[in-house]
Parts: structure tokens; C-alpha cells; sequence
């Protein structure tokens, strides 16, 4: 299910970001705008894949709070400035969907 949705049974889902309950149903059209969905989706990479500051198309990372795209350490650390300028915490791996905490330096 979508970063921005928390799912409470079989047929509600709770929004953290608007603090609302709504039924599943309605929020099927919600992952098609979803950047992180949408992402995710797609493994295998494409065009769109790139760092939104320096246009690389490897070892790029979404942040998981507003979808921004960076490339990693290895390339110009672009995601990690996103985290420094804006405080989200967390991003993942657009490869292999591992998940960092910036703030508590760890992944998972």
C-alpha cells in the first residue's frame, strides 16, 4: 500500500498527511499520482528516472515524503542535500527499494 496511507482492515484506510479515514476504494486513483507508487511500479529503469538537480540516471533515491528524486553518495549526494535542505527523513533506493533513515543513519 502507499506511503500515505495506513491500512486499518479490509475496507478502510487511514491518510496521516490529511488525518482522514476513507474506504479503500476511493483511493485507488490517489497511487497513480503518487511519485513513490508510481516509482515503484516501474523497477526497470526509464527515462523519467533521473536526479531532478544533475540528470544522472544511476543510484537515484526518492524521498518518501514528497517524491523528490536525488542521486546518491556515489554520484553528487543530491538526495542527501534534499534531506538537509527540507528535514525528510526518509528515502529509498529506486533499484532495489531499500529504505534510509537519514536521521538515524541507518537503512532497512
Amino acid at each position: 500500500l502507499c506511503h500515505m496511507f495506513v491500512l486499518l482492515n479490509s475496507s478502510l484506510v487511514y491518510s496521516p498527511l490529511s488525518q482522514r479515514t476513507c474506504d479503500l476504494s476511493c483511493v485507488h486513483s490517489v497511487f497513480s499520482r503518487c511519485p513513490v507508487c508510481r516509482y515503484c511500479q516501474t523497477p526497470e529503469p526509464v527515462e523519467e528516472n533521473k536526479c531532478f538537480e544533475c540528470g544522472v540516471q544511476e543510484n537515484l533515491w526518492i524521498c518518501l515524503i514528497c517524491g523528490h528524486i536525488g542521486c546518491g553518495r556515489y554520484v553528487s549526494r543530491h538526495a542527501y542535500k534534499h534531506f538537509e535542505e527540507t528535514q525528510h527523513t526518509y528515502a529509498m533506493q529506486l533499484t532495489n527499494h531499500r529504505v534510509w533513515d537519514y536521521a538515524g543513519g541507518t537503512g532497512f
